[in-house]
Formats: C-alpha cells, structure tokens, sequence
C-alpha cells in the first residue's frame, strides 16, 4: 500500500514541475489482490480496499475503471465505496440482470485546459462476478452490445476519446480497429505489464504493470486535426523495417547476377520503401505541427521514492485497522499442526551455541520488534515476512490461519527461515543430514522484493547473515 502515498507524492511533484492542467486516471485492478477472497479473509481485504478508495479520493483520480478483480468483494461493495468516497467507477457493461441497466457511470465528460473529454470504462470480468457474493442481481454484457451506443453518444460532445478497458490485448485491439474514434486506450489486468505506448490504427495503447507499481505519465498536446503525429511515425518505423530487411536481403545476393529475377525484385521493392519514406517524412514535415503530440515517462515506485504524508496517514491507519482485527481472532485460535513441525530457534540454540548467539545481533532476530514498533505485529501481510514459518505461500499460510496460531518462539525471522523445518531434527539429528540446507537466492527475495527493499544484493546481504562454521 506504500505505493499509494509514493503515487501521490510523484503526482503532485509533477503537477508542480508542470504547471500543466492534469488529468489523473486509473483503469482498474486496484481494490484486490486475488479474484475471489480467501476463506476468512473478507473482512480484512474489505477494510484494505475501503483504505485503497479513500487514498484515491485524497488524490483527485478523476475516474477509474472496474476490473475483474475490483469484483472480488462484491458490487453492493464497490457501491458503498463510491457513495463514500465521492469516487468515480465507470463501467458501460456491468449492468442490473433484471433491467440490464448499468450499474456505474458508463462514460464521463470532463473540462481539461478548457477541452472537452470524454472517459469511457469497459469490464472484462464476468467469470469473476459469478463468484462475488451478488453475483445473481448483476452481470457483464459483451463490449459489443454497449460501446457502439457510448461511442455515438459521446462522439459530438469531446473533442477527445479516451477508453479505460480491462480486456486482453486481442479484444482491444479488436475494439481499437472497429472504433477509431478512441483516441486512447488505458488498459488493465492481473498480468499487465509496463509497455511503452504504441499505436493501433489510430487509437494510442498505454499501460502500466498490475498492482499500482509503476506510475505512467503523459504530457499531451491536442489540437483540432484529432489525429496523433506518431501513426504517420510509426508508417515510417514500418517501412523502414522493411527497408532494412531488403537491403539485408540484397547485401547476401550481391555476388549473384543482377539479371536474377529475384534480385531485381528485391531492387524495385528497395526504391519503393525509399520512396515511401520519403512521401511521409514530407507529410510530416507539412502535417506535423497540425498534428497531436505526446511523451512518456514511467516512474517505478520504489520504496526509495517519498511519500505523501496525507495518503500515508491513509494507508496507516488502515494498516492499524487490519492489525486490530487480527489480534482479536488470535486470541481465539489453537495451534495448528503444521507449526509442530518447527522446533524454534532455542531448540537449535541448545546445540547450535555460536551460531544461534551470532543470529541473535543480526537484524533478523529483531524482525517482530520492527512491526510492534509500528503497531502492526498482528498485521498478515507485514507478519508474513517477519516469522517463521512452515512454508511462505502467502495465499496457503492464510488458508490455514497460521500467522494467527504463532507460538512466542516463532515470532521473528529464525533458524528455520533459511534452513527449513527442524522439529525431527531436533528430536533425533541423525534423521535429516547435516549441515541442514542452506538458503538459495529465492529464499530470501520471496521477502525482500523491490517494494521493501529496492536495493538487494543477495551476494551483499548474504554476507551479513551467515551464520559462522561449526
């Protein structure tokens, strides 16, 4: 969630920097990890989102589009949250079952630097809905029963188009051929991935990665041809492409007869492309300053970055709030199995003296008092990486309510974290081989990621932490 407060604190950077009139969107994909909530975690993935939809209002996001996995807890959810928190979902297709009336907003008009601007939302997320809590009162309609109507709706009233859809990559650009009065497609998805922005037909693609990890920002100059310069660029990409290819050709034939066929095939294509471009590079040059222009910047949001002290308090508090809720549960839990299967680290201690008195000054053995000082030792998604534990899949130690069940010899990064569970060796050390296995690289960056340590060396950390020979 730090992610949120280091946006922020970028956009507002910016909008300094500028001195631009801004407009800040987001296509979707926000509100939940997963598609579907995990068994006895609704209630902290609700609480999490209701901190998510606050920290978005505190940021001025003009509009953001539903994707499958804002689904997750429900639309009597999402409704709530908008109402709340004076958000914009938008959404075309995500319509009542009975009167297949849409449920959102399905396009807003906005005032940007004087222009007007039409944002549209698609959902791709039916097979998701069938799983949320209401899934009979709602459904998605395909994108063809209800963006022909926006489109014309819209088409008079903006001088630009924009679509924020969470479809695949196929079906917009499907969307993009058929309709190319969409001037930009923003778009979304669980696997979404941070690509520089490309031009299909005459609709300009961007996206940024899943889960709010990378900020993307353009600086747009729109003018009245409504038409970007960089589809006449990317023609002159293309054919010079294929010019390069020709001469790549020609270069590996030119010891052949330049009667061939082939080769005087391969020389008229070359004058062709050449004259191709040069046909567009004149077009440029007399259309050019008509056209619209735009730049790209991508800021990843590394733990490095500042924060926004208004959406941090935001995202602490709702930390604080997850954290008060997983301490009442714990006190109601009984330890479970699995966990018999660690020994503890004063188990190893008894025979292990120099290395478990070396482990005790590294950071690691102080992990759980780096979450009680910020109150979140009852935190899952911070207690995760700062215990021991069986295994580390995030989605399994939840399941089985592990991090709820700790005993106090556990709570803190151990023994058993780099070397695996212990308890039969402990009882009877001819049972499992020694040395016990030492930690591989993906040990310890299932932890330490970008987002809570964008400066990991494994070689460097390593060094620190390993314990001396017996």
């Amino acid at each position: 969630m730090g992610g949120l407060s280091r946006k922020a604190s970028q956009i507002t950077r910016f909008s300094a920097q500028e001195k631009l009139p801004w407009l800040f969107l987001d296509s979707g994909g926000l509100l939940f990890k997963q598609s579907s909530l995990p068994s006895g975690q609704e209630e902290q993935e609700k609480m999490t989102a209701a901190g998510i939809a606050k920290a978005m209002q505190s940021m001025n996001c003009r509009a953001i589009g539903l994707e499958a996995h804002d689904l997750a807890g429900g639309v009597v959810l999402l409704k709530k949250l908008q109402q709340e928190q004076q958000l914009t979902w938008l959404s075309m297709n995500l319509v009542d079952a009975k009167k297949k009336q849409p449920v959102f907003t399905p396009y807003l008009l906005t005032e940007v630097a004087g222009m007007q601007v039409a944002v549209l939302g698609l959902t791709n997320g039916q097979m998701v809905l069938d799983a949320a809590p209401d899934k009979v009162d709602y459904t998605v309609l395909p994108w063809k029963e209800t963006l022909p109507k926006v489109i014309e709706q819209v088409k008079g009233k903006a001088a630009m188009i924009i679509l924020l859809s969470s479809y695949p990559y196929e079906v917009n650009k499907e969307i993009a051929e058929a309709y190319p009065a969409i001037n930009l497609m923003l778009t979304s998805g669980p696997a979404a991935a941070t690509t520089y922005p490309f031009m299909v037909g005459s609709t300009l693609f961007a996206q940024t990665g899943a889960r709010g990890k990378t900020l993307g920002m353009m600086r747009i100059n729109w003018t009245e041809a409504g038409k970007w310069e960089e589809s006449n660029l990317s023609k002159i990409r293309l054919e010079q492409n294929r010019l390069d290819q020709i001469n790549l050709q020609l270069s590996r034939l030119e010891q052949q007869k330049a009667q061939e066929t082939g080769y005087q095939k391969l020389v008229a294509e070359k004058q062709k492309a050449e004259q191709n471009i040069n046909a567009l590079q004149e077009k440029k040059k007399t259309e050019g300053e008509h056209l619209c222009h735009f730049s790209n910047q991508f800021i990843a949001l590394e733990s490095s970055l500042p924060e926004d002290p208004k959406v941090r308090e935001i995202m602490t508090r709702t930390k604080q709030q997850v954290n008060d809720l997983h301490q009442e549960r714990s006190a109601t839990e009984q330890s479970a199995a699995l966990l018999k299967t660690l020994a503890g680290w004063q188990k190893c201690a008894q025979c292990h003296v120099q290395q478990a008195t070396f482990w005790q000054k590294t950071r690691h053995a102080a992990s759980i008092q780096t979450l009680e000082k910020k109150q979140q030792q009852f935190n899952e998604d911070c207690l995760l990486c700062h215990v021991t534990l069986p295994h580390y899949n995030a989605a399994m130690v939840k399941a089985e309510k592990l991090l709820l069940q700790l005993p106090e010899q556990l709570k803190r990064v151990s023994c058993e974290s780099c070397h695996g569970m212990a308890a039969a060796h402990a009882g009877n050390p001819a049972a499992v081989p020694v040395p016990m296995p030492k930690p591989a690289e993906q040990v310890c960056t299932g932890c330490h990621t970008p987002d809570h340590d964008s400066h990991f060396v494994f070689a460097d950390k390593i060094a620190k932490v390993r314990c001396p020979q017996r």
